[in-house]
């Protein structure tokens, strides 16, 4: 006898019979919004959150700055990421910094290279980046050494999706159609096929994003 599939989760607590059918067991509608809602905060943001030991500041740090490559992507339209992780993380990086710390946007290629690729690449910062958990604002610049406190950035990076995620909701909104071509990308479902069973665009789904279901994640509300 064959054991019953294990079903693929598109998001937490979201599969794609979820999708299929159009609603959760507990009524919820599904859409694409909140899809991408669930998939950046409960398996990137909420988890980097419980990384709050004094200790924890660069596996903290390397899951915050995960955020920023993949939101170019979205931003940009950009289904293709081969050879364009600079340009995405620098999309990423300056549409946060333009909300929350405009005077940053221009360090956008410091954090991708003493960053991202020095905790990518060799599990540290470069000197140009250091870590200082102790200081009160996410960002500071002393000596042409950006120093970074990661959980104030990780706040701030929050709080910035939280309004992304509403001005995707909008009737008006400008990230609407990027939005939607990557996510059909990602996920193999047209964003404006929830409820209708086997609407599947010619993309096929990115395994590499898609997860059996696991437990629940708790986090930060």
């Amino acid at each position: 006898m064959s054991a019953n599939p294990v079903p693929v989760a598109l998001a937490r607590g979201i599969t794609y019979d979820d999708w299929d059918q159009g609603t959760l067991a507990d009524g919820t509608a599904v859409d694409a919004v909140l899809v991408h809602q669930r998939q950046i905060e409960d398996w990137l943001l909420k988890p980097a959150a419980r990384l709050d030991n004094h200790d924890d500041g660069f596996a903290q740090l390397v899951v915050t700055l995960t955020f920023f490559e993949a939101h170019g992507q979205y931003l940009a339209g950009c289904v293709e990421g081969r050879g364009k992780s600079r340009q995405n993380f620098r999309t990423g990086w300056k549409a946060f910094c333009g909300q929350t710390a405009p005077t940053f946007k221009s360090a956008a290629d410091t954090v991708y290279d003493a960053g991202r690729c020095g905790l990518f690449h060799s599990a540290l910062t470069k000197p140009t980046v250091m870590l200082d958990p102790t200081q009160s604002v996410a960002l500071d610049d002393a000596n042409g050494i950006l120093r970074i406190c990661p959980s104030r950035l990780l706040e701030h990076v929050c709080a910035y999706f939280k309004d992304y995620l509403a001005e995707l909701r909008a009737p008006t909104s400008q990230h609407r159609t990027n939005f939607e071509t990557v996510f059909e990308a990602r996920t193999g479902r047209a964003a404006n096929s929830a409820g209708r069973r086997g609407a599947m665009t010619s993309r096929t789904v990115d395994a590499t994003l898609s997860g059996s279901v696991g437990p629940s994640d708790t986090g930060i509300g």
